[in-house]
């Protein structure tokens, strides 16, 4: 999963600067904030809590505006790479 992740913001393998290495912890912390959104909506539907209900879509949030500025700086960051990279990382684009 950590090569796919580092392949996919088009990190070196050597995460020499810190905003690299805060925009993989960040990715990597996006499958938990899934995990706790789920939880969170799914007990308080069950438990009939406006509580859990609020952190639910409070969680959600938060991990929406994770995803976009996650992909914002893979945006960002594939147009400061050298033209033969851009052109390996349209190549790799799934669609």
């Amino acid at each position: 999963m950590l090569n796919f992740i580092i392949q996919r913001l088009h990190l070196t393998i050597k995460i020499d600067h810190r905003r690299d290495r805060i925009a993989l912890y960040a990715a990597l912390s996006v499958p938990v904030g899934v995990i706790m959104a789920a939880a969170k909506l799914l007990m308080g539907v069950v438990f009939l809590s406006s509580w859990l209900l609020i952190f639910g879509v409070y969680y959600t949030v938060l991990l929406a505006a994770k995803v976009l500025a996650l992909w914002r700086y893979r945006q960002i960051r594939i147009g400061e790479s050298p033209v033969s990279a851009k052109i390996k990382a349209e190549q790799n684009r799934p669609f």
